[in-house]
């Protein structure tokens, strides 16, 4: 996820676009977050297992 965090820094900043940087804090943010670790999480096992 880090490298995707990276990768939406370095087009915001090709790009000039304060958007792309506010995602890019969102999902860095979101990384960092309990809740979104638990997130992630439920989402990869909901991905393992489905048939």
């Amino acid at each position: 996820h880090q490298v995707h965090i990276r990768q939406m820094r370095l087009l915001a900043a090709l790009f000039e676009s304060p958007q792309l940087e506010q995602v890019a804090l969102r999902w860095e943010k979101m990384l960092k977050s309990p809740w979104g670790s638990l997130r992630w999480l439920a989402a990869k096992i909901l991905e393992k297992t489905r048939i």
